[in-house]
Order: C-alpha cells, then structure tokens, then sequence
C-alpha cells in the first residue's frame, strides 16, 4: 500500500504552517526589500530628476545645464544647454569633458555642430555666430552603459574661440 501521508492538505501544515513559520518571515523579508526599492525608485534615488545649474560669465554669456545628476545603467536621458548672449559670441564652443562621454553613450546632438573635435579627452562642438540678445540652445540624447557606476565629474564650458566665457562643473553618481 502507498504512504499517502504527504497528498493533499493537511491542518497542521498548510493552516497552522506548523514548522514553517520561518518561511512566512523570509517571504515577508523579501517583499520588504521589494517595497523599499519600488520607494527609492519613487523618490529618484536612482536618476531621471532633473537639475538646473546656471552660471552668469564675465565674457557676456550665461550658460544653463538640465540634466540629471543621479543615473544608472541602461538610462536614457537627455541633457540641455541653453547660451544666452549679453553681447555677440563669433565662435561659440561647447566643450564636454570625458565626464559626459566615459561610460555614457552621446546619441544625438541637436543641433548639429558646423563642427566638432577632440581635443585630449574633451569633445569640442562649435557653433554659429550666437547675437547679443539672443539664445541658443542644444540638446543632447545620452544613455548610460550597463556596466558604468560610480561618479564622474562632467565640465561644461561655453568658449568664444580658445577664450572660456563660462563653465559648470559638477559630479554625477551612476548606480547599477
């Protein structure tokens, strides 16, 4: 004859979980760090939240970033730079340190430089003539490889020529 001891429900395991109560804490365990993760998502702990940095130059530009300065691997995200000309910018030069490059893939650049360059590990993109009074804006679509963490500095400059008009720089952390 056959142990039929372990078919079907029985009252003291499956009711009661006599000698299980172990696993209903591990369960509930687990969904708390479930919870506390899904929490820290929420509050942008891992990226998406953008900040604003403006700088006012003494060479009659100010320079603003958005972006975001929390990442983590496999976002995509997009970076703004606004010029804002007091007075004209004949060569206008956005130059990116490695910061916004290494670990982090640059997609698209609209608009397009008339022409762009490196220079050691800087990526340098010139521009139009910017006229007094007026703006000019650029954006920039990144993602972040999947195996980059840690923080980077990133340093924008806006030059006229080889002549820097202004600069932000600031430190940005990728999670995995």
């Amino acid at each position: 004859m056959e142990d039929t001891s372990e078919i079907g429900l029985s009252g003291s395991r499956h009711e009661t979980l006599a000698g299980r109560a172990a696993e209903v804490w591990i369960r509930r365990a687990l969904l708390g760090l479930l919870t506390v993760f899904l929490i820290a998502g929420l509050l942008s702990v891992f990226g998406q939240v953008e900040r604003v940095t403006t700088v006012a130059g003494a060479g009659g530009a100010s320079l603003t970033l958005t972006a975001p300065d929390r990442l983590r691997g496999g976002l995509i995200f997009q970076t703004k730079v606004v010029v804002e000309a007091s007075e004209t910018i004949d060569d206008p030069q956005l130059v990116l340190s490695a910061g916004f490059l290494d670990g982090v893939t640059l997609n698209t650049v609209e608009p397009g430089p008339v022409n762009e360059r490196s220079e050691g590990d800087q990526l340098i993109l010139r521009y139009p003539r910017v006229l007094e009074g007026t703006t000019m804006t650029a954006w920039f679509e990144h993602q972040v490889n999947p195996t980059t963490t840690g923080s980077q500095v990133q340093k924008l400059t806006l030059r006229d020529g080889d002549q820097p008009l202004a600069a932000i720089a600031r430190t940005v952390r990728i999670a995995p």
